[in-house]
């Protein structure tokens, strides 16, 4: 349902009205109470019915899980699935009137009055092809499915049908989980493997954002997978593994932005541990750049969100290397949503109040909230992504740590001393080497969303984050776009999220 519910509960809270004022108490609780729905609609401790049935459920999730390998076929239950599914059609009366209103609000795509018609198709995964009896009468709409004859008899057959195919019914091969599932539930998962570069055309080096990479353990793998995960397997991810390895990126995430630039360049992706320090993928990315320079190919550098600062961390450190770039011929390095600066999404994460760690949270059935920021806290990769500039809130400071945790209403370890120590060291250095760096280069493009988190007060010793519009709901246009580039000519803004 998504983004059409809001529409949806908008639209009924301002067409409720009544003229009797004995009525109007009753009318302004509805109303209020259609105003909490909307606003906890995603909360799964609030409406996990309602979460359920958002494209971006984290049940859904779980439930249809994309392969973990770009080889591998997807596995699925042996029952058959039949859908009885409903498209209304417009006629020129009263219904007609609400068959046409109903295919401006869902962009004219077909739907039975309350659901689109394609995400009808979809469930739990299946061995075989499911099995679709689709009804597009002028009288079909969401409620009359037991009440409509031909969708009563289609009912009907489906029952009792002692076959593996059920007459009048047509069958849906789906050859593509993959993509169907992004379409359809927007999952995040499966693996590209990393193909390198062939020396034959100009070489693109793709940098995932944060959790863009595919980790393994022992050929298993841990993130992203989202059974594992319902059974304690985020666990494992604890910055004490030391035999974690970044092995590909999200398929669901890259693969269109891959196939689309391997028609001109060789795209090799840079996949990165993002738990450990920026610093560490810095240096294996200066000795990949390194490695290319023996095919003569101009080399350019795509960096997506925490992908960038693995950018500029190699950039500060490898000066030379960095020089080696600018000088080619139309090297371009292009940051796609990139905290140059920091993000203050990672508070907001370690409050316990962002939407990905309440997802988190909900598929991990065998740990805490509190555990799960617990291990986040003490990833050197994810305090990398803490601002950073003179006048943002000091992140080295053991006790803002204190005074933080404490207002989370939460019990966990805030970052040791050691480990702040190396932020604080990491924090002067990046301030330090900005200054000299060239950035005549570099590219960035923002991305634009309703609301971006941009710092947090305290009240009454209660966290109160503040938001602002400019930004892509994980970076604000102030701490992602570089000082130092050239606005006219470097800057580019999208309507996009940080994900899209």
């Amino acid at each position: 349902m998504g983004k059409r519910l809001d529409i949806f509960l908008n639209v009924l809270i301002n067409l409720i009205n009544v003229s009797s004022p004995a009525l109007l108490p009753i009318v302004e609780g509805l109303k209020a109470l259609i105003s909490q729905a909307l606003e906890t609609k995603n909360d799964v401790e609030v409406l996990p019915g309602l979460e359920a049935m958002n494209p971006e459920s984290v049940f859904l999730k779980a439930l249809n899980t994309v392969s973990y390998y770009e080889e591998e076929l997807p596995r699925g239950f042996e029952n058959t699935l039949a859908v009885i599914s409903g498209s209304s059609k417009f006629s020129f009366n009263l219904n007609g009137l609400k068959v046409l209103l109903t295919k401006f609000f869902f962009k004219w795509e077909q739907n039975d009055l309350v659901v689109d018609t394609a995400s009808m198709y979809q469930g739990a995964r299946r061995k075989n092809g499911i099995q679709y009896f689709l009804d597009d009468g002028n009288n079909v709409n969401h409620f009359n499915y037991f009440t409509n004859k031909k969708t009563q008899d289609a009912i009907l057959l489906a029952l009792t049908s002692t076959t593996g195919r059920i007459t009048t019914f047509k069958e849906m091969e789906i050859e593509n989980y993959g993509a169907l599932s992004r379409g359809v539930f927007g999952l995040d998962g499966g693996k590209l493997s990393s193909i390198k570069a062939s020396g034959k055309k100009p070489i693109v080096l793709l940098l995932p954002g944060i959790m863009g990479s595919f980790l393994e353990k022992g050929n298993k793998p841990l993130w992203i997978n989202y059974l594992s995960f319902a059974f304690g397997g985020l666990t494992k991810l604890k910055i004490e593994n030391t035999d974690i390895k970044a092995t590909g990126i999200i398929k669901t995430a890259y693969k269109d932005l891959v196939e689309y630039l391997s028609a001109s360049y060789d795209v090799e992706a840079f996949p990165f541990d993002w738990r450990r320090p920026i610093s560490e993928s810095g240096s294996t990315l200066n000795q990949r750049i390194t490695e290319l320079q023996k095919f003569k190919q101009p080399i350019s550098l795509v960096g997506h969100s925490m992908g960038g600062l693995v950018i500029r961390d190699m950039a500060i450190n490898y000066p030379a290397t960095w020089s080696w770039l600018n000088a080619q011929s139309h090297f371009k390095t292009i940051l796609l949503g990139t905290p140059w600066m920091g993000s203050y999404r990672i508070p907001h994460v370690l409050s316990g109040m962002d939407s990905i760690i309440k997802q988190l949270d909900t598929i991990d059935f065998t740990s805490s909230r509190s555990r799960l920021i617990n291990m986040f806290a003490q990833f050197p990769g994810l305090l990398g992504l803490l601002p950073i500039a003179s006048g943002d809130i000091d992140f080295s400071n053991k006790k803002e740590w204190e005074v933080f945790a404490a207002a989370t209403g939460l019990k966990w370890e805030i970052p040791g001393n050691s480990l702040l120590q190396e932020f604080s060291s990491f924090k002067r250095k990046v301030n330090s080497g900005l200054e000299s760096l060239n950035h005549d280069n570099i590219i960035y493009v923002a991305g634009k969303d309703d609301q971006t988190v941009s710092g947090y007060m305290y009240e009454n010793g209660q966290l109160k984050f503040q938001t602002t519009a400019e930004g892509d709901q994980s970076v604000t246009w102030e701490t992602g776009i570089p000082k130092g580039i050239n606005r006219q000519s470097s800057l580019y803004y999208t309507n996009a999220t940080h994900g899209d």
